[in-house]
């Protein structure tokens, strides 16, 4: 909606800016034209249109390029939306034209939220993940790390590289505010029983991945969330 409103801006413009062009040209050229002896008119013609000549160029050639950057934003943000898809072909095709692009690895994903996206063994080793959300999408034998993935927005019930379904351990700021904002869930006080269910997870898995959150999520450099340490249901976690 952006890009639209910032092309009918443009056009609207245009006439006002190019008049403005026009007017300064012929204030420059004035005051260039007189001399002592009298008003030089060849001068005057002369100078105008250089002005003109030089300003209309730099518009159209300034125009141009927020013309390119505006068609480049409108592919980008249709190839992102297009791995929002359940046909696996099409986020292939997808991902591989973002990354001939650079798109995939410059953190363009920042800020998008995919819902059931089939990624089924895409090849991801090489894109910036940072702030990026998905939510029930396939992410069977993607080729994607823990380095990557913690980085990320959201994962809740995702199935992941490994085949089973994303148990929490990364922790993700976008996970845990969408259960106190959208389910009401106190994450100070919730128990293992609720935080499992809310992931889709046995309770089970739930704490394994919790377990590995702990491990490894300093290592990963992140820091841990407030509950390991606030929440009481999760001293069984914190004593192992």
């Amino acid at each position: 909606m952006q890009i639209i409103n910032m092309a009918r801006w443009r056009a609207q413009r245009t006439p006002l800016i190019l008049g403005t062009i026009l007017t300064v040209s012929i204030l420059t050229g004035v005051v260039a034209a007189w001399e002592p002896s009298g008003f030089n008119w060849r001068g005057l013609l002369s100078n105008l249109a250089t002005e003109l000549v030089g300003g209309v160029f730099t518009y159209f050639v300034i125009d141009q390029l927020i013309s390119r950057n505006e068609d480049e934003d409108k592919l980008k943000q249709r190839l992102i939306r297009e791995m929002e898809n359940p046909e696996n072909g099409i986020v292939v095709r997808a991902a591989q034209e973002l990354r001939s692009r650079g798109w995939l690895q410059d953190g363009a994903l920042f800020g998008w939220f995919l819902q059931r996206a089939n990624m089924q063994g895409l090849d991801l080793r090489d894109a910036d993940l940072r702030g990026f959300g998905l939510y029930r999408s396939n992410l069977t034998d993607a080729r994607v790390d823990d380095i990557q993935l913690v980085q990320m927005n959201d994962l809740r019930l995702c199935v992941m590289p490994d085949g089973k379904r994303y148990d929490g351990r990364y922790c993700l700021r976008g996970d845990i505010d969408w259960a106190m904002s959208r389910y009401e869930l106190d994450f100070r006080q919730i128990t293992t029983e609720q935080m499992a269910e809310y992931y889709g997870v046995s309770v089970e898995r739930f704490m394994e991945g919790q377990a590995w959150a702990q491990e490894n999520l300093p290592r990963l450099g992140v820091a841990m969330p407030d509950y390991f340490t606030m929440n009481p249901h999760m001293a069984a976690i914190t004593q192992r």
